[in-house]
């Protein structure tokens, strides 16, 4: 890494001391053409300028004014007429007679929508409020009395109400409401046909379409006196934005733009905007506002034109200028920019072919050490991703940190696999930092002992250890070297870690051995088995016949001495010590055999959890116990079937002994990678790390009355059936037994 990064410095000295030079001739150059032209021309320039743009301005503020003020006389016409329908409809000779039933009012009310698609839906309320019809058949059952506008319209006999967001239809609504008076100017009640925004909406944005057609970006909306906007192109900013608010305005701010016709410019969005007010009439007393906004920009383009005409006509006189110095330095620095541009390519790695370039003796001569150079690089770049290669194809971990400040500078993907921790969280991160955060590397680094390395001296360690990670076993061969510097071979600069993954080795290295005592015991006990067997039958024999003969005995003096009835009550405890030696030597049998091909048969293990679930459902309720099951379809594997039901009755015994006080047991049944997988979790009592290295070991047991024979024979049946048992356990917390066992289509 450290020499990659010194070719890149290398090439970037040169590139920047190359362009330098190149940069330095044409400012020379430039600037003594520049003076002579752009002094006098840019004097021209800014008064013209000057002038232009005042002249501009007065002309854009009298035309969006003119705008400003002609949409809101035409909103002026469009609320009179409102005002004006509205008013009509209330004098409707229907609405007006008492007599008029609700379904003729209605009528009446949907033609007015009818005729006029300016209006959505109308209502008609009584005095107080309460809905008696309405086009919609929503708001049956509503009472409006609390209503701002209803106040407003019992007060005036007609009234256009401030647009406002509804909860009934959730959305912006102008109501516009007039009184309904009887033949005798008698008030009956209020009707209000709502006004459709749309058509507003295209009032105003008549404006946009005017801009659009002469190539213009500009819009209007309407917004209140408390500055909300009311009327938008963007539907989400209704009645969402202020416009006092987010200008930094007031209400006498925005009255005074609108009474003196000046512009108000929008330094955020750079529009220009134009305000305009809505005069008041009978039945609207709102304060509203017409804004015009228009893109900066597009106003003051005639500026941009002039400026684009100044360049214009200052570059054609800089042209011939230009021509000519462009020669002189044309033949100066094209060698001087192609080797700049070669050092480029090769400083971002790209692959660059020796130059060849014939000019004035100076550039020949670096031409000549620039080649000298990438050849040198490339051969030391290739012979790093060579080094890189290896480092991250290899088996082994490799990380590297320097001595003094134990930042970590080399970490393999190995390294990433076994600590689970990204190389790029860890480059450039002290080693103490990192074990704190990571309980694996922690556990490796102590065992290692890099901490307490002295980094003056020289280090050279090889030892293997023997570790635990996340609760799992593993097995290390770790070697500690120094390396020194490259310039300085006689100094230590990092430390460097080597090590290998022993752990599968070390398991298969366990499972062997375990394999051949197992062997060696079974062959044993197949021998120790035949030999007390047939003496325990015999003895056993006597001793029924002794105590058949006693109870006879018994019946002849059922008054006997107490010596009699003494020697009677051993016979039971004789016989019942004798079972339960010809019960170890039935499992010393059990373990003894071999596998047998003709009694192999296709097993459905699901089949027989379900049975072994039914015979101990008594024993599960006895004990409190709570068994859950997760059963997915498996297929079927190949084995004894009694056997295999041996081993799991072993193994749910345990579970329930081991929850003396009640518990859970999980039964898990799942096939992946044509294995099928059974798991039993109890919440019992749990191991100790000793209990479970010694599990399986012959004759030892943590039960009062166990033989340890039980879960020797149930790792023989499952390696019979070519599968495997992991164990993992934890004090007062539970077990768990994994049966992995492969299907019959894996064979």
């Amino acid at each position: 890494m450290k020499e990659e990064k010194n070719n890149v410095l290398i090439c970037r000295s040169i590139e920047e001391v190359l362009t330098l030079i190149s940069k330095t001739l044409r400012t020379k150059l430039m600037v003594f053409s520049l003076l002579i032209t752009a002094i006098p021309m840019t004097l021209i320039w800014f008064f013209t300028f000057q002038s232009q743009k005042d002249d501009l301005h007065t002309q854009v503020k009298q035309t969006l004014n003119i705008y400003a003020n002609t949409l809101a006389v035409s909103i002026d016409d469009l609320i009179a007429e409102r005002i004006a329908e509205v008013t009509l409809l209330s004098r409707n000779p229907i609405i007006t007679n008492p007599e008029s039933s609700k379904d003729e009012i209605l009528e009446q009310m949907e033609h007015f929508i009818q005729m006029r698609d300016v209006y959505f839906v109308s209502i008609l309320t009584d005095l107080n409020g309460n809905v008696d019809v309405h086009t919609d058949q929503v708001a049956y059952g509503m009472n409006l009395y609390d209503k701002p506008w209803f106040q407003q319209t019992l007060e005036h006999g007609a009234y256009i109400s401030d647009i406002y967001m509804s909860p009934d239809y959730n959305s912006p609504v102008l109501p516009i409401a007039a009184m309904v008076y009887n033949d005798d100017q008698d008030p009956m009640g209020v009707i209000a046909p709502s006004f459709d925004l749309n058509y507003l909406w295209e009032k105003i944005d008549s404006f946009r379409v005017e801009q659009e057609n002469i190539g213009l970006n500009g819009f209007a909306f309407l917004i209140n006196g408390n500055g909300d906007v009311i009327i938008h192109p963007e539907l989400d900013r209704i009645l969402v934005d202020n416009y006092i608010e987010q200008n930094d305005l007031t209400t006498a701010d925005i009255k005074q733009l609108a009474q003196s016709n000046a512009l108000f410019t929008n330094e955020a969005e750079g529009t220009l905007n134009a305000i305009a007010p809505i005069e008041h009439q009978h039945g609207f007393d709102h304060d509203w506002y017409v804004v015009i906004s228009t893109p900066e920009e597009e106003w003051l383009g005639p500026l941009d034109q002039l400026v684009e005409r100044y360049i214009l006509l200052f570059s054609m006189m800089l042209f011939m200028t230009m021509i000519a110095v462009y020669k002189l330095g044309e033949s100066i620095l094209n060698p001087v920019q192609d080797l700049v541009n070669v050092t480029t390519d090769f400083a971002a790695g790209k692959k660059v072919k020796p130059l060849n370039m014939t000019s004035y003796q100076e550039i020949d001569q670096l031409n000549t050490t620039f080649n000298q150079m990438v050849e040198k690089l490339e051969e030391r770049e290739l012979g790093h991703r060579k080094s890189t290669l290896i480092l991250e194809t290899t088996d082994n971990g490799v990380f590297a940190f320097h001595k003094s400040n134990g930042q970590i500078t080399t970490f393999n993907a190995t390294c990433e696999d076994i600590f689970q921790i990204k190389r790029e969280d860890v480059l450039g991160k002290k080693v103490s930092e990192m074990a704190k955060n990571n309980e694996r590397l922690r556990t490796f680094v102590e065992h290692c002992s890099l901490l307490s390395l002295d980094p003056t001296r020289e280090v050279t360690t090889r030892h293997e250890f023997e570790c635990h990670m996340d609760q799992a076993y593993r097995c290390f061969f770790a070697s500690v070297s120094s390396l020194p510097k490259l310039d300085q071979p006689e100094e230590i600069d990092d430390i460097l870690v080597v090590f290998s993954d022993l752990t599968e080795k070390k398991e298969m290295e366990r499972e062997l051995i375990r394999t051949e005592k197992l062997k060696a015991v079974g062959q044993l006990a197949a021998g120790f088995a035949h030999e007390i067997r047939n003496p325990l039958t015999t003895i056993k024999g006597f001793m029924q016949m002794l105590r058949n003969k006693q109870k006879q005995e018994s019946l002849k003096y059922r008054k006997g001495n107490e010596q009699h009835t003494e020697q009677a009550s051993f016979f039971p405890i004789i016989i019942e010590e004798i079972e339960r030696v010809n019960e170890i030597v039935t499992d010393l049998l059990h373990l003894a055999s071999t596998k047998d091909n003709e009694t192999c048969k296709e097993i459905d293990v699901q089949k027989i959890l379900e049975e072994l679930m039914v015979l101990y459902q008594n024993t599960f309720e006895e004990h409190q116990i709570q068994l859950h099951k997760t059963f997915e379809p498996v297929s079927l594997v190949r084995g004894n079937p009694k056997k295999l039901k041996q081993v799991l009755i072993n193994l749910i015994k345990n579970a329930i002994e081991a929850m003396a006080q009640g518990g859970q047991l999980l039964m898990t049944l799942k096939e992946e990678e044509d294995h099928v997988y059974i798991e039993l979790s109890d919440t019992g009592v749990g191991m100790d790390t000793q209990t479970l290295a010694k599990l399986g070991t012959p004759f030892y047991t943590t039960k009062e009355k166990g033989t340890g024979l039980g879960m020797m024979t149930s790792y023989r049946i499952v390696e019979e059936m070519d599968g495997q048992i992991a164990v993992q356990s934890e004090v007062d917390k539970g077990t768990t037994f994994t049966i992995a066992l492969p299907t019959i289509k894996d064979e």
